[in-house]
């Protein structure tokens, strides 16, 4: 799934093997993710973990998803692009 605006390219992308949704704020390069908060299951009343991804000037660059499958829809795991070695139609259930 991408989106698009005039400042920023907004993109999803969801690992079936690992069960991770992506959600990259602005492209990210090679170690520019310098620093990252996480919010674990007993921070959090649903049973997913989320990683918040920071520049160097600690702005939000990326969100990720753990255990997304428990969490998301799944019209946005299916519209995610899909990373990994299984294809969407393997993976994710009908609606």
């Amino acid at each position: 799934m991408t989106l698009y605006s005039k400042e920023t390219q907004l993109r999803i992308t969801y690992d079936h093997i690992a069960d991770a949704v992506m959600i990259y704020l602005v492209p990210i390069g090679p170690g520019e993710a310098v620093g990252a908060d996480f919010c674990f299951p007993e921070q959090m009343k649903r049973k997913s973990n989320l990683n918040l991804d920071f520049n160097a000037d600690d702005q939000l660059i990326g969100i990720e998803i753990l255990y997304a499958s428990r969490v998301l829809p799944p019209q946005v795991l299916r519209e995610a692009e899909q990373i990994g070695n299984r294809s969407r139609q393997e993976t994710l259930p009908e609606e």
